[in-house]
């Protein structure tokens, strides 16, 4: 375990902030390039119109909204259908409850990075 950590680079890529209407734009761009790669017919522009409710549930975080696309079109494909729809998506979907610890769990490492830098930024004035 510990060579495979040596050999990664690790890298932050934060979530994006649906209120910030940069991130906002860059997150429907991101559902929409996403949902061009689910292997059904999918309504694109009628689930882009949805994207809150997909910013909500996956907090921002591209990673989690991936692998929700997944574990829907996954429901979708054994019972043969053809078309991804909001019902799959909404089956699949976090629950609140969990999508309110998975919050309290980023802000956690938001918190603990932020004391990360600014220790850094103080032991930096102190050696100079």
């Amino acid at each position: 375990m510990a060579k495979t950590a040596r050999r990664g680079l690790e890298i932050h890529f934060p979530r994006y902030h649906g209120h910030v209407e940069p991130d906002g734009q860059a997150f429907r761009n991101v559902l929409l390039t996403l949902l061009t790669q689910v292997p059904l017919t999918v309504d694109r522009a009628a689930l882009l119109q949805h994207w809150p409710y997909f910013y909500a549930r996956s907090l921002g975080c591209v990673g989690v909204l991936k692998e929700w696309l997944v574990r829907a079109t996954a429901l979708a494909l054994p019972r043969w259908s053809d078309t991804l729809t909001l019902a799959h998506l909404e089956r699949r979907a976090f629950s609140e409850a969990k999508c309110a610890r998975m919050a309290a769990d980023i802000q956690v490492v938001i918190s603990a990075k932020s004391e990360q830098i600014l220790g850094s930024r103080m032991s930096n004035k102190c050696d100079a």
